[in-house]
């Protein structure tokens, strides 16, 4: 039995690894997510659904949200300053001693002093730029804390601080103060020269490490510096769940941002861990529609007790889920097909397969 189990071992995630993932535009409003992959002459579909947590998979949640505090948040927290100080300005600043030139690679620039950009604030010249985190963060937070956590809060933690590789405690914040929390970067330590996710989700890993399941969400707005670092300590959490070593901790990466390296999030997002165990989800934050969406992924051991039945483009039954619709699942149709139905409690759920398959 051991030998079976071993060669089937992260069979959903390779799948998911070598077929091509349906933009979020093309999907029915009942999927999540869908894969697909040609076959020869077989087109093989591999699905998650868009569930809400029932039973015990609704059971016994906690919570984390990390936000990235790398230097190229700053300006997205609300740290740096617009405007442009006048002439006639710089030259007082000159005056008062606030303004000097500076040579720079054999370039000569005015350095202002702190002075100076007080009074510029002060006196309306240049302001701080919106921050722009702050809601967003409230909102995942209060969404995680109401919707999922059993104890009605969230853990939150700034990453990528100093090298890239610190963190820093906010602390366990409960939902009455969500909509009140101040969001404005990192107190204790330096903003970011790098960016490590590896840190932050060993920190998490051992701050859960006696929840019966948990789920964190970490947001980047650039390309991380520790990838492989970071597949090694998936594989390594994969693995522990899957012994029963641990219980489980979902993760989730959502990109922001212009910088966003996608093919990053791809890669973990399809990592073959050579388990069974999925351990990240990967999202834009411009391509989501809904928070809703962090949590697609967390009903995966879920079944609709209705049976169910898919359909090629011609109207031939292709498979049946006769025990009831699994969250995930999979199942081959032949390649021509421009599109599937799925028919369950009495409806029919049409998702095409190309863009001309309506």
């Amino acid at each position: 039995m051991e030998s079976v189990k071993d060669e089937r071992a992260g069979e959903s995630q390779r799948a998911r690894s070598e077929s091509e993932q349906l933009p979020t535009s093309m999907l029915a409003n009942e999927f999540a997510k869908l894969y697909v992959r040609e076959a020869g002459d077989a087109r093989e579909v591999n699905y998650i659904l868009v569930s809400e947590l029932t039973g015990e998979a609704a059971e016994g949640w906690r919570t984390g949200l990390a936000m990235d505090a790398s230097a190229s948040m700053t300006e997205w927290f609300g740290k740096n300053l617009s405007g442009e100080i006048p002439p006639e300005v710089l030259s007082e600043y000159e005056g008062k001693g606030w303004a000097k030139y500076v040579e720079r690679d054999g370039e000569s620039f005015l350095s202002l002093q702190k002075e100076a950009y007080q009074d510029a604030l002060n006196r309306g010249i240049v302001k701080h730029t919106e921050n722009i985190v702050e809601p967003v963060v409230r909102d995942v937070a209060g969404f995680l804390a109401s919707e999922l956590d059993a104890a009605n809060q969230t853990s939150l933690i700034y990453w990528a601080c100093g090298d890239g590789s610190e963190y820093e405690i906010i602390g366990d914040v409960a939902l009455a103060d969500c909509e009140s929390l101040g969001v404005t970067g990192p107190k204790s330590k330096a903003w970011g020269r790098g960016t490590k996710l590896a840190p932050a989700m060993r920190h998490f890993m051992q701050h859960f490490a006696e929840a019966k399941q948990a789920f964190c969400v970490f947001v980047t707005d650039g390309r991380l510096d520790d990838l492989e670092d970071v597949k090694r300590c998936t594989t390594e959490l994969a693995t522990a769940v899957e012994h029963k070593e641990r219980g489980m901790l979902k993760c989730v990466l959502v990109g922001v941002g212009q910088e966003v390296d996608e093919s990053q999030l791809s890669e973990l997002d399809d990592l073959d861990t050579g388990t069974e165990v999925d351990i990240w989800d990967a999202k834009v934050a411009d391509e989501m529609e809904a928070l809703s969406e962090l949590i697609v992924e967390l009903a995966e051991g879920c079944v609709s007790e209705a049976a169910a039945t898919v359909y090629d483009d011609q109207g031939n039954i292709v498979h049946r889920f006769s025990d009831g619709l699994p969250a995930q699942g999979s199942f081959s149709l032949p390649a021509t097909s421009k599109f599937f139905e799925l028919e369950i409690a009495g409806r029919r759920i049409r998702q095409p397969l190309v863009k001309d398959g309506n």
